[in-house]
Formats: C-alpha cells, structure tokens, sequence
C-alpha cells in the first residue's frame, strides 16, 4: 500500500495536482473501497471530499505528506531496481562517474528548473533519505547499499556550483536546506568567520557566501527582530544581496549612501511584497534626493505595504519630496502612522503641499517631525488648517528649529483638544523664545512693562488705602518694575544663547560629517586591502555617530 501511495503522490506531484480522482488512484492500483483493510493507515494519510459537483475526490490531509511518500517512492524505486524515475530516459547512465551521483544530480537539476518550487521540499527528502541513517530505518522497504558519503560529498560539491550561479533567493535557499539535510554546514561557518574576523569589509564575498549570509540571517529570529546593515557592509552591492533579509525583518536600519535607482527599485519591491514583514524603516542620514523618494513613495502606496515608521531625517530631501510623501498620507492602503522628515530643506512650499495630505480622510498619521526644516508662519498656518480639518489622528506634532511665528501659538492651543496628548506639540517656545523673531524681544519688554506697571499700580494703590502713604506708590512701581526687567532680560538672553549655539552645533554637525563621510567613502574604496582593514573602525565608528 506505501508503495501505491508512493506512485501517486510522485505522479500526482509532477503533474502540480494536490487533488485527484477515483480514477487516478485505479491507475495506481489503489481500491479505495478496500481502504479499510489498511487499519487506517489510509486514512491517516488521506481524506476523501466532495468536489463541486459531488464527484469524490481524493488527496493526502498535508501537502507535505505527499512530497515525503513521492520522494520514498523514487529513492525506493532507484534503490531497488535502479531505475531512474527522475530521467527522460529512466536510465542509469554514468553521467558524472556513477549512478548514485547522477541520480541526486538529476533531482537537484529538476527542482531548480521548477517554475514555481513545486519540488523544493520533496529534493530536500530525498536528500535526506541518502543518509546511512535512515537506510536502517528503512531497511525494510529498501535494500541495503552500503556507505554512500563519497556519493553525498559529490552532491554537496554540486550544490554548491549551484548556488554560486545567479539563483533566486527562494532557490538558493531551498539548496542551503539541502546542504543542511546532507549535514554540511561549511559555507555558514566560513561567512560566520568571515563576519568574526571582518573579512566583508575587505574582500568581495562570492554569490554562494552572500546566499549563506541571507540563509544565516534569516535562521536569526534576533537579527530579524531588527537588521541594522551597519554590523556588515553599509553599501548598495549589501543591501541589494540582503534584500530577504530587509523583506523578512521587523525593522531596517539601512545606512547606504549614493544608493543608485537600482537600490530604490529594490527597496520599493520589499513594500510592494504581499509576504514582506517589515514595520518600521530607517533611511536616516543619507543623499536620497527626490528621485530615489519618488520610487520609494510608489512601495508605500501599495496595497500590500504594512510600513507603519519611516524615518528619513538629513537626507537632502526639498519640497519636491512631498509630493511623493503628500499622496502617500492621502491613499487609502497606507498604513504609515510615524513619519520623521527632520532636518530637509522642505521650506513652507513642501510643508503646504504635506498638509494636503493631512487633510485626506484617509490620513494615519500620529506622529510627524519638521524639526528644522526651515519652516516660517506661512506654512505652519497650512499645517494649522489641516490640522483642524482632521485631527483625528496625529498625537505629536514637532516643529523645533523652525520660525512658526503667530501660527505656532494656533498650534500650541491644539494641544488643549482633547484628541491630543501633552506632548501633542514641540516647537521653540519650549525653550521660551521664538528663533528669528526680531519682534519677539520687544515684545516681551512690552508686555513686562505694561504687567509690571499695572501690578505695581495696583500695589500701590492697595498700600495706600491700608496704609495711607500716597508716596511709596511711584517707588513700589519703579521697584517691581525694574526686577521684573532685569528678570526678563536674563531670561530671553540665555533662552537666545542656548537656541542659537543649539541652531550652530547641528548645521556644523550635518555639514562635517556629510563632507567626511563623502570623502572617507572614496578613500575606502581606492585603499589596498590591507589598510582598507585598518580603516574599517573608522566607518564603523562614524556608522554608529550617524546612528546615534
């Protein structure tokens, strides 16, 4: 009965049916009516239905269960007979010094050739049942042959040719699998020393080293949790390599700079991916520029995008960008809800066409950073009517190094509404000033004359009632009035020191390490091997400056 089974999940599978009828399990000598009889042994492994039209149908209760009884089936029958189920010819011919040899070579071949992986976990059991171990297993079904690690080892060789070829990612996966069921791990050992000795930032690691990589990563629950490129080699070649890895992860940290429309194309393919997993991404600190934003905002419209946080502060973006961005906020199937554009020249042009976006019902967005983004009064009051017009949503709004004016004080009262939070606004009158005001200052020394002199006036009108001493009214006035401008000048002075040296440190700060990242980048690349290792801790240490 196995090996009627056998026949047909091997007939069945080649032909990418899951589902069969009466008439093909005749074919293969299987009565179903005397299923029964098998002490259901049958029945555990298959279930009848009704099709739609009520005709009986048949198939093996897991897909699985049929690629392990089709690949029993195969190894039994070259075991047994020498027959080749896998040939054209069902031939034993020496194609590669032996018949074993060209038998699993065979099987390999087919499984790449499959359009769409149909026989990637039945190769992986029939590579398994090669091993010594499970012939005893299944001595009773098959013959003995003996040891067969020389035939594995030259199986192993091939597979990894294979691998070194321009694969997908889904095949070049499956083959480290087989590698697994053929118990040899060497091309995981050799890129895990490769990654312990910091080999990658120095030789250019081959096809099959970068597939052990992606097959490494993505064995890591903790590396998927998040993936920061900076650990291996912040480049596009990396990034264009570890693409599954992007797909399969919960968050990216990807810091490549000069990334090519090539590596948007491929970014844009993982948000675009119906089985992609990733949440959260960070572009932070790199030349994007508009047209690598423009590629990335077709991923983020998709349907099958599930991008939640996108970070793309210092990345030489202007308003340009915001068109991409603006239709991103306004489409239906975005699920973006944190979006940090910090420290682009957006100006208030890029912010009012953002704020179209805003104002679209279906709008997510909790959460948006401007912080410096040369933003004055007359975009902050297009941001202050969207804001009104859907403020449903957003929770935390953060306009800090920028020149709001009189609408960031329309901005500071939307905190008071009861769908924001307390920290629903960050702007610069936090720090008690508002940069760039020339007003401001007289404003202050208005108002804190006209309080204190009001204040006063009223003290000492009270003392001269209770008192009568109708004198001590001017003296009480010029009193309180002068502390209370001595007390306003210490304020705004220091206020104005701290927001200007703050303004200084982060355009210096962004300025540098643009300039130095550029050009150690292009000394890296032209430097030998040798003292290109003697500079890895440098990048490495400017990657996580950046990070930070």
């Amino acid at each position: 009965m196995i090996e009627s089974l056998g026949k047909l999940a091997f007939e069945q599978l080649k032909k990418g049916n899951l589902i069969f009828y009466e008439s093909d399990l005749t074919g293969c000598d299987i009565d179903i009516r005397l299923a029964s009889v098998y002490s259901g042994v049958f029945t555990e492994v298959f279930k009848e239905e009704r099709g739609l039209y009520q005709d009986e149908v048949f198939c093996f209760i897991h897909l699985s269960v049929q690629e392990f009884v089709a690949a029993l089936h195969v190894h039994q029958t070259f075991i047994n007979t020498g027959v080749n189920l896998l040939s054209e010819e069902q031939t034993t011919s020496q194609r590669s010094g032996s018949a074993q040899t060209q038998f699993y070579q065979t099987a390999v071949d087919q499984a790449l050739q499959s359009p769409n992986g149909h026989l990637d976990l039945f190769l992986r059991f029939l590579l398994g049942l090669s091993l010594p171990t499970n012939h005893r297993l299944l001595q009773g079904l098959m013959k003995q042959t003996g040891s067969s690690s020389e035939t594995n080892q030259k199986t192993v060789e091939y597979i990894k040719k294979k691998i070194n070829d321009k694969l997908s990612v889904e095949k070049s996966i499956n083959l480290f699998h087989c590698l697994n069921e053929l118990e040899d791990g060497s091309l995981v050992d050799q890129i895990q020393q490769y990654l312990k000795d910091g080999s990658l930032y120095t030789d250019v690691p081959s096809p099959a080293q970068w597939s052990a990589l992606v097959f490494m990563l993505l064995s890591s629950d903790k590396d998927l949790d998040e993936f920061d490129l900076n650990k291996y080699f912040p480049t596009e070649v990396a990034l264009l390599n570890l693409l599954p890895v992007v797909k399969a992860s919960n968050k990216a940290v990807l810091p490549v700079y000069d990334l090519s429309e090539r590596g948007f194309e491929g970014l844009s393919s993982v948000l675009r991916s119906q089985s992609s997993s990733l949440r959260h991404l960070d572009l932070s600190i790199k030349d994007l520029e508009d047209s690598g934003l423009k590629i990335l905002s077709d991923g983020l419209r998709s349907p099958d995008c599930k991008l939640e946080t996108l970070r793309l502060s210092i990345c030489n973006l202007s308003e340009r960008s915001c068109e991409g961005l603006s239709s991103v906020l306004r489409s239906q199937y975005s699920s973006l809800t944190h979006l940090d554009l910090s420290n682009n020249d957006l100006k208030d042009s890029g912010l009012k066409i953002l704020s179209d976006g805003l104002r679209s019902p279906d709008c997510k967005l909790e959460t948006l950073r401007l912080s410096g983004c040369l933003i004055t009064e007359e975009g902050c009051s297009s941001l202050v009517s969207a804001l009104k017009s859907n403020p449903s949503h957003l929770r935390l709004l953060d306009l800090s190094y920028n020149h709001p004016g009189a609408s960031g004080q329309e901005l500071s009262a939307l905190v008071e509404d009861p769908h924001w939070t307390e920290d629903g606004y960050e702007d610069s009158y936090e720090e008690g000033y508002e940069d760039g005001d020339e007003d401001g200052n007289e404003n202050s020394y208005d108002d804190g004359e006209e309080d204190s002199y009001e204040d006063g006036e009223e003290d000492g009108e009270e003392d001269g009632e209770e008192d009568g001493y109708e004198d001590g009214e001017e003296e009480v006035r010029k009193t309180v009035t002068k502390m209370v401008m001595k007390t306003v000048t210490k304020m705004v002075m220091k206020t104005v020191m701290m927001t200007v040296r703050k303004m200084v440190m982060m355009t210096v700060r962004k300025t540098v390490m643009k300039m130095v990242t550029k050009k150690v980048r292009k000394t890296v690349t032209k430097m030998p091997p040798k003292t290109v290792t003697k500079a890895a801790p440098l990048q490495q240490l400017m990657s996580y400056d950046q990070r930070s």
